[in-house]
């Protein structure tokens, strides 16, 4: 992997860390206008890891021998 992936999984990794400690500290009740946009970006961000850890894999395993 590059360095800008590495910094890349970096920023996902913390913003997906943080919309899981809202949603278990705040029960997915959005209070404001901004905890719903941070709530929903931490949502993206998460399922972007999910995406690309398994899209690495996944090219992982297609590497011609």
């Amino acid at each position: 992997m590059k360095t800008h992936e590495y910094v890349w999984l970096l920023i996902t990794l913390a913003g997906s860390g943080v919309a899981a400690f809202r949603l278990i500290t705040d029960y997915a009740r959005p209070q404001t206008v901004v905890d719903g946009i941070f709530l929903g970006a931490g949502i993206i961000l998460a399922v972007n890891v999910a995406a690309y850890v398994g899209y690495k894999l996944f090219q992982a395993n297609n590497v011609k021998k």
